[in-house]
């Protein structure tokens, strides 16, 4: 609560969507106490797990994808990948759709009949957006409420929790997000 109360400038009160993301990444075992003993993940779950919508942007940081989705997959996590354009400069998506054995979302429009929609469909498939990382642009755009990139408007359209990980070169960044001010 504290650290979004510091780059938001706002006060977060006990019990709002802060607590609730952070009790739901607990439950999933996707938030856990750092400890000297080395992470055991927890086994795979059932069919019914979590779902997860990495939102790729266009930053450097795109490359650590398949690691995040990795990660993620090993702490029984479903996964599944939007990505813009820029974002796949810097990954390749043959080695994400390897990854999740699905298809990388990569145009907020399909030529698939049976699914036209695929932002709108990732929106409502998912428990929770991570878009990792977020690009100046990216955080431009959801902030605009602009839907003009499958990132943005998946991430706009989603009732899930969205989660920003803001990735660009310190000079890019809002004064509110450079080091000096984030502890």
């Amino acid at each position: 609560r504290a650290f979004v109360a510091d780059v938001t400038g706002q006060p977060v009160g006990e019990g709002g969507v802060v607590d609730e993301l952070l009790d739901r990444l607990v439950a999933w075992g996707a938030l856990v106490e750092v400890t000297d003993a080395p992470p055991v993940a927890p086994p795979l779950r059932a069919p019914g797990r979590p779902r997860v919508l990495l939102a790729l942007s266009g930053a450097v940081q795109s490359c650590a994808a398949p690691s995040m989705v990795q990660a993620l997959q090993a702490r029984g996590l479903e996964v599944r990948v939007a990505a813009t354009r820029a974002a796949l400069r810097f990954v390749a998506v043959q080695a994400l759709e390897a990854i999740t054995h699905a298809p990388v979302v990569r145009s907020m429009w399909s030529r698939d009949p049976e699914h036209p929609v695929p932002h709108l469909e990732l929106a409502s498939w998912a428990d929770v957006v991570l878009v990792y990382p977020a690009s100046a642009s990216t955080l431009s755009r959801i902030a605009r409420g602009d839907f003009s990139d499958v990132v943005a408007a998946a991430a706009l359209a989603t009732r899930a929790p969205v989660i920003l990980a803001p990735s660009m070169n310190e000079a890019m960044a809002s004064p509110r997000l450079s080091s000096n001010s984030i502890t």
